[in-house]
């Protein structure tokens, strides 16, 4: 559970509820200044800028006494999970506009998986999808004590408020969000880092060493259930995209008998189908803009869009030289090895 305390302000925090099914805010906090970004930023006791002629405590922002890289036994933010079981390093990415991806995608394997605080903080700033850029959907950034700031994007929910900004504050570990998909066609979260009020940095070679939590005391996600499948055909190229392969717009894979065919339209769905007949499965992903169906080599099969995002996955990272078959019985299957990962399922 997250601790209490009153502000400067004389405004006490709540007590963490359960996380509702949309995000609840209240009222603005007291603000004073500027943001690195240019918007008006609340105070954060304990983080204060001293005043002129003062001493800054360690840690304090705009100081250089911030570490240089994030605590080594910070939490991992994606409870359950660590990150090579969960995240990709796409910092840096191009992103239409002329930006660049700030962060890092993290992902799970269940819908809504909890998000925690990476460190003892007090939450920074609570926002709505409507009062953020386009692609941002609603989001919770923190201020942990070492002076670090971290910013969790695409959140499907969380149980603070604007009044809980430069207030309240979070014990490592407890759960702060549910990871969602508001800005953005597939759910992940959207993580970044900054030292102080500094611009982002790369945080993936931190988060090497960041631990596995429950998130206030619950189990961490059991793993599905593998599938009851027949053994995988011999990998000998047809009907096959192996680690690293990818299928282009228009693109179409066949089965060995030439019976089932599985297309990736211009449209960006993937729809796998009787040749020429009745579809079969879709990833319902149609009115996208793909740049292909890439079999990753960490395991996953991911759609990407024209802006280097993703647009659907299937969660299967962390399974380095799995590959895909489209099946002579009209199942899609991703194997590793001879145990498969994922299928939609024979004709």
């Amino acid at each position: 559970m997250r601790n209490q305390r009153t502000g400067r302000h004389g405004v006490s925090s709540c007590k963490l509820a359960l996380i509702a099914a949309s995000v609840a805010f209240g009222l603005s906090a007291c603000y004073e200044g500027l943001g690195p970004d240019g918007e008006l930023e609340p105070s954060f006791p304990g983080f204060e800028i001293p005043a002129e002629g003062e001493e800054p405590a360690a840690g304090e922002p705009g100081t250089s006494l911030i570490a240089a890289a994030p605590p080594a036994d910070n939490a991992f933010p994606v409870a359950g999970y660590v990150r090579g079981e969960s995240c990709r390093d796409g910092f840096g990415d191009p992103r239409p506009g002329g930006r660049t991806h700030q962060g890092v995608d993290c992902f799970a394997a269940q819908s809504h998986a909890p998000l925690v605080a990476v460190e003892d903080a007090t939450i920074r700033v609570v926002r709505t999808a409507a009062e953020t850029p386009e692609f941002s959907g609603n989001s919770i950034s923190i201020r942990g004590d070492s002076g670090w700031r971290y910013y969790y994007g695409h959140i499907e929910s969380t149980p603070f408020r604007k009044a809980d900004q430069g207030l309240t504050r979070v014990k490592k570990g407890d759960v702060i969000a549910l990871m969602g998909s508001t800005g953005t066609s597939v759910e992940h979260l959207h993580f970044e880092a900054a030292p102080g009020d500094s611009d982002a940095v790369d945080p993936y070679p931190f988060m090497a060493t960041w631990q596995r939590t429950a998130g206030n005391g619950a189990p961490p996600p059991a793993p599905p259930p593998d599938p009851e499948l027949p053994p995988p055909p011999p990998v000998d190229g047809c009907g096959v995209l192996v680690p690293g392969e990818v299928m282009l717009p228009g693109q179409i894979l066949y089965s060995c008998d030439n019976r089932f065919q599985l297309e990736l339209q211009t449209d960006g769905n993937i729809v796998l189908r009787i040749v020429d007949y009745v579809a079969l499965w879709s990833s319902k992903t149609y009115g996208t803009s793909p740049s292909g169906l890439v079999m990753q080599e960490d395991g996953n099969l991911v759609l990407y869009g024209t802006d280097g995002g993703p647009i659907w996955h299937i969660s299967t990272h962390g399974h380095p030289g799995a590959y895909m078959v489209l099946q002579d019985d009209g199942n899609l299957v991703v194997y590793e090895g001879d145990k498969p990962l994922w299928n939609t399922g024979p004709a």
